[in-house]
């Protein structure tokens, strides 16, 4: 008995191959997309993760300083890396002694008593990169700040205080070479672009930049162009108001 089955023909094999070969390629491409979607995503969490950590420290003790004309400044740390300086630096009284959990201190009639002087700095730290990568030079942005670094340092220092800021704190802004900065010295994050203090004192309002550092070496030269503007680059400004 002759078989009713009969066999393809090749332009229904031909059909077959094209069609099975094109949704293969959409599916990677799908694929590929959702990678990168996920990797963009995570690169952003990396880099909001170091402004909110820079952040909340900061917050903490801007919400404690003193807002009287001689009891905070605000100065340009020095260029590491020409022609761009690295940061912003800012020092203040505080009514808050500077270590761990709430320590105010107060008169005995209720007003403050600046216990300590605290500073922080954006840096350029003079030791490796994470991953190896290097910056092989600095380039300024349209405010004169370096802006191809995206491994600057946010150093924070407490220091006793009088009753005015010590005139010497911008001697402080030294370049670390070591994650181990001394008692009282402590690098809360280690992956900025830059800190910007827009206004000071009564109202402080800071900036805060940093790198999606995995996408972006994946795209660019990483160290060797310009990312304030970048598309891998999160900014966020914040306001704090002085308690004292």
């Amino acid at each position: 008995m002759r078989s009713s089955q009969r066999a393809f023909t090749i332009v229904e094999l031909t059909l077959a191959c094209s069609i099975f070969a094109l949704v293969s390629i959409l599916m990677v491409t799908a694929f590929r997309d959702v990678g990168d979607i996920w990797r963009k995503a995570g690169g952003k969490d990396e880099a909001m993760r170091n402004i909110l950590k820079a952040k909340a420290s900061l917050q903490r003790d801007l919400a404690n300083s003193g807002s009287k004309a001689n009891q905070w400044a605000v100065a340009a740390v020095p260029p590491h890396l020409p022609p761009g300086k690295d940061s912003d630096a800012l020092t203040f009284l505080s009514s808050d002694a500077g270590t761990s959990g709430a320590n105010w201190s107060v008169q005995a009639d209720g007003s403050p008593n600046f216990a300590s002087q605290i500073t922080y700095y954006g840096v350029i730290p003079n030791r490796p990169n994470p991953g190896g990568n290097t910056v092989v030079a600095g380039a300024a942005d349209a405010q004169g700040y370096e802006q191809q670094h995206p491994f600057k340092w946010l150093v924070r220092r407490v220091d006793p205080a009088s009753s005015t800021i010590n005139s010497g704190w911008t001697s402080w802004l030294t370049q670390p070479t070591t994650y181990a900065l001394g008692p009282n010295q402590q690098v809360v994050c280690d992956q900025l672009l830059q800190l910007r203090v827009i206004r000071g004192a009564p109202m402080w309002i800071i900036e805060l930049r940093a790198v999606s550092v995995a996408e972006a070496r994946r795209k660019l030269a990483l160290g060797n162009v310009p990312l304030s503007q970048g598309p891998f680059t999160v900014a966020q400004q914040f306001s704090v108001a002085t308690g004292n």
